[in-house]
């Protein structure tokens, strides 16, 4: 009876490694294995996006079920294909040693004959079982088994029910139904990435706690995020002299050059090399607000980064172990767009503050930067490479804009950049400004709050004297009259809450 007990207890003690399952959450669980047997083979939709079915299909998104679909068939024809080897060995294993065991065990046994199949995987579960106790390989072989097992499981459960045990496999169905439209660099990225995630290789993105697993979710869905689609933008002369009226003419007829470049070039009419531009001027002379008009004009998204204060790393990203894994300043602005309900590539960026770093000498972390520069703002580079993609990033549907209070020193950077001159903004624009832009704005923050300040809180006289401080103001931009508005605007503040409390 004590070896029979002892049987049993072994047989039962390898069967139950074989019903564990993982979290439903878990990421890059082991449920997933079986399929990299061909992993390469598994993301290729060279055939099916040449068959006459994908390309007779309309919807955008009946193609990206046809290519789902299709790589779910290409995992279960994997996972079967990868049963093949080990399959046959146990076969066999089984077959020799079920000989061996149903002579000798019926001798113990107190119970009827038992089945030779039942007898026979029963007799390989106890025989790997004992010896994976005492010898590592075939734990290792063990192991592998019931991940070839458990592999098996959930691909057809997640072929036939179209639903995942966890996060990663999400992600790799998003992947693949949008393939056709990622480019080939981050395609490979991304690919190297869940490779690793599966596999369980070590690698240094998965640092600050977060595993390879993680960092492929998080690679894979900020590719995703990328705007893709190119908006339609056109010219209307007497719309641009509206929104631009408050520009001095040299600078409105170098704005107007640009936007009409722009849209020629977007609609084929004209083809150049599309320069980053340079808006140069004083403080407050209206260059972000130019840059944000530009792209109320143009009907696209505007995003807005400065250079002021950083690092090469910053700009292009990243996967630093001590600062952690990051896309970098221009991708992550890339993807607030991506966010958005307009998400387009040709969109208006703005890098301010430039000349900080473009024109520093003492720092070899701005200096590393403003090398950099050279190559990124070169006209016949249309891409840059992203270190914390490992690709390069398609930027020739941006439009650049940068801005900066002083000339660039230096004679290769300056000579990459459309330079456009801001001058003095002239009082009756000050005005404009202040009581059509400035002021709507200040109203606009107090409107949801239980300090409510409006027009009617301004007197006659309230408005004569600012009026007046425009007219006196000597400052060619608008920075001080906003800050002399501001404290005219505390004394009113102040006498209303004095009145209230």
């Amino acid at each position: 009876m004590k070896k029979n007990g002892l049987f049993l207890l072994v047989v039962l003690i390898h069967l139950s490694a074989f019903s564990k399952k993982p979290p439903p959450e878990e990421i890059g669980s082991s449920w997933n294995y079986a399929y990299l047997y061909d992993f390469d083979g598994l993301f290729d939709q060279t055939e099916i996006l040449e068959s006459d079915r994908y390309k007779n299909t309309k919807s955008d998104e009946e193609k990206e079920q046809i290519l789902e679909k299709h790589f779910l068939q290409k995992k279960m024809e994997a996972v079967l294909a990868s049963l093949k080897v080990p399959g046959a060995f146990l076969v066999a294993v089984s077959a020799v040693l079920s000989a061996g065991y149903y002579f000798k065990i019926q001798q113990i046994l107190p119970w009827p004959k038992i089945n030779p199949i039942i007898l026979a995987s029963s007799s390989l579960s106890a025989t790997l079982m004992g010896l994976s106790l005492f010898y590592s390989p075939i734990q290792n072989f063990s192991e592998w088994v019931t991940s070839i097992v458990s592999g098996t499981i959930s691909s057809a459960y997640q072929y036939f029910s179209g639903n995942t045990f966890d996060a990663l496999e999400k992600y790799e169905r998003l992947y693949v139904r949008k393939k056709p439209k990622i480019k080939p660099g981050l395609q490979q990225s991304i690919e190297k990435q869940l490779r690793i995630a599966r596999t369980g290789e070590s690698d240094f993105s998965s640092t600050d706690e977060k595993t390879s697993a993680q960092f492929a979710t998080q690679l894979i869905s900020s590719v995703l995020s990328f705007p893709r689609e190119i908006k339609e933008i056109s010219y209307d002369r007497a719309r641009f002299d509206a929104i631009f009226d408050c520009y001095n003419e040299d600078t409105k007829k170098e704005l107007r050059r640009l936007v009409v470049g722009y849209v020629a070039k977007e609609q084929g009419q004209l083809e150049i090399q599309k320069h980053a531009v340079y808006f140069k001027g004083a403080p407050g002379t209206g260059k972000t607000r130019a840059a944000k008009l530009l792209a109320k004009f143009l009907q696209v998204p505007y995003q807005e980064i400065s250079l002021s204060e950083i690092s090469k790393t910053k700009f292009v990203g990243s996967r630093d172990k001590d600062i952690g894994p990051d896309p970098g300043l221009i991708a992550n602005a890339m993807l607030k767009v991506g966010e958005e309900k307009e998400s387009v590539q040709n969109f208006v960026m703005l890098i301010d503050e430039a000349d900080r770093i473009l024109n520093a000498h003492t720092s070899d972390k701005m200096n590393g930067l403003a090398n950099y520069m050279l190559m990124y703002l070169d006209p016949n580079r249309n891409f840059y490479y992203n270190e914390f993609f490992k690709a390069e990033i398609d930027t020739s549907n941006m439009y650049t804009i940068l801005a900066g209070n002083f000339e660039i020193k230096d004679e290769a950077l300056r000579n990459r950049l459309l330079i456009i001159p801001f001058g003095a903004i002239s009082p009756t624009c000050k005005r404009k400004i202040v009581w059509e832009e400035y002021f709507p704005q200040i109203f606009k923050k107090y409107e949801h709050s239980k300090f409510l300040l409006s027009k009617e809180d301004f007197t006659e006289e309230d408005r004569i004297s600012f009026d007046k401080l425009i007219e006196q103001d000597i400052d060619p931009g608008m920075r001080t009259i906003y800050l002399k508005i501001e404290s005219y605007l505390a004394d009113i503040i102040l006498e209303k809450l004095e009145k209230k409390i």
